[in-house]
């Protein structure tokens, strides 16, 4: 956990980086800040993936592009999913489309984000299952 620069406050855990460790021997690293600067040109979310020599980026949620795998997109509008995951709820609640995630992944990921909060407030965090 990273202290916040001077000026910016907030609670402890608004600076942070985790990693999970899984059980395949893969890697994954949280890194979270408010303290970045607020520039128009820099995107505020981004998100990289790495693997088997190929990568993959997710821009602020308006563009992505890869090396190594299929092409990005460029759009014109930021979008993270949250209309499209209601409407695929929706359709497996009125019984026209399947379940849109797993129950046991949204376990395990709601396991791991309770598992960084609890280490970003000091305590220790327990073993939670990754894979």
């Amino acid at each position: 956990m990273a202290a916040p620069p001077p000026g910016v406050g907030g609670p402890p855990g608004d600076n942070f980086v985790a990693t999970l460790r899984y059980a395949d021997g893969s890697v994954a690293t949280l890194t979270y800040t408010v303290s970045g600067r607020k520039r128009k040109d820099l995107g505020k979310e981004r998100c990289e993936a790495h693997w088997d020599g190929k990568t993959f980026v997710i821009d602020d949620y308006i563009r992505s592009f890869g090396s190594g795998c299929s092409a990005g997109a460029a759009g014109g509008r930021r979008s993270k999913g949250h209309w499209e995951e209601l409407a695929a709820l929706a359709d497996y609640l009125a019984g026209r489309g399947p379940v849109p995630l797993p129950i046991e992944a949204t376990l395990r990921a709601t396991e791991q984000s309770f598992a960084v909060d609890a280490a970003c407030r000091g305590a220790v965090a327990p073993e939670v299952s990754a894979s």
